[in-house]
């Protein structure tokens, strides 16, 4: 996704070859950033700026967009992501502190949000654990992590505990799961460090039992501003990436501990707000805001070490990275 040409690019991953193919160029409604893809792999879903609004888009089964309608929204909208069931979407506003509930119908088309809720101070991604149908909101603002109760309706209510509170300073900003429950690791934009948070399934009170930096100690920088977070699917591996010192680092998930250890980095684009794993663990795509290309690489399963493999340019300010696998699993 390229806000600043308003463009999504489509790509057809080549497993074989380490290849991305340019399948599709949608010029969107505006300047798109956060996207969701639905829990049937037939919708995308992407937020549009200045004139607040979500788009949907139908994937077909080749992996190309059409245009399915725009809703009009209140608040600008910085991330979404929907529920298991794919009946909600979830958008937070980072600018205007509020999260919406938006009902997706059936034949996954939106509604008007049906809940706004306000005073998250910076709240900048909603998360869902697959195991809890809770909603895990990183406020950077107020250096905390909300929780929420998915009623029934969709609806949100507060959480017993209800937040989470991170080091003053850290400002909480996106956040991955380990893929078979109990732990949770939030990625810190304002120290470039990673949160490990044990929360037992809710039988024990969430706790942050570890924080370490994504910053190698032979990199000398001034700054700390961490973006992206994501995990391979046989959790064994954790990937962040800091727009400060263009890096991905790669850090291993301990088998016992669930703790971090960080193994190295890997230099990239320019600006690497955002990235994404394959569905097999196998790639890795990140986007360069500043670069305006993205990269692909391959992950090596032993390791944790990623390769760069190719490199494409992708319109003006790319910054957003989804993963779509459309075969059977």
């Amino acid at each position: 996704m390229s806000p600043k040409s308003q463009h999504i690019y489509a790509w057809k991953l080549n497993n074989i070859h380490g290849q991305l193919e340019l399948m599709q160029i949608i010029h969107t409604p505006g300047q798109a950033q956060p996207m969701a893809v639905h829990p049937n792999k037939q919708f995308l879903y992407v937020g549009i700026r200045p004139n607040c609004g979500i788009t949907a888009y139908y994937i077909n089964q080749e992996g190309i967009l059409t245009e399915q309608g725009t809703i009009e929204i209140l608040n600008t909208p910085t991330h979404l992501i929907s529920d298991t069931k794919g009946t909600f979407l979830y958008c937070t506003s980072y600018r205007d502190n509020t999260i919406s509930v938006i009902p997706i119908s059936i034949s996954g088309m939106l509604n008007s949000p049906i809940q706004i809720l306000t005073g998250l101070l910076g709240c900048h991604s909603a998360n869902i654990c697959k195991y809890e149908e809770l909603l895990w909101i990183p406020c950077l603002h107020e250096h905390s992590i909300r929780l929420f109760k998915i009623n029934l309706s969709g609806t949100l209510t507060p959480h017993n505990p209800c937040i989470i509170k991170a080091n003053v300073g850290s400002g909480p900003r996106h956040m991955s799961f380990y893929n078979f429950g109990g732990y949770a690791y939030v990625i810190n934009e304002l120290t470039s460090t990673v949160n490990v948070i044990k929360y037992n399934n809710f039988q024990t009170i969430p706790s942050i039992i570890q924080t370490l930096s994504i910053i190698p100690k032979n990199i000398n920088t001034t700054r700390c501003w961490a973006a992206d977070i994501h995990i391979t699917p046989n959790g064994r591996w954790l990937y962040c990436s800091d727009r400060a010192t263009n890096i991905i680092s790669y850090l291993e998930i301990s088998k016992t501990t669930k703790k971090l250890k960080l193994i190295g980095y890997q230099p990239t684009e320019e600006q690497p707000r955002g990235f994404a794993i394959d569905y097999q663990g196998e790639f890795l795509i990140v986007a360069g805001q500043k670069s305006n290309f993205i990269s692909l690489y391959s992950i090596n399963p032993n390791n944790g070490a990623i390769t760069f493999l190719s490199r494409y340019p992708s319109g003006q300010g790319p910054m957003w990275v989804s993963i779509v696998s459309l075969s059977s699993e």
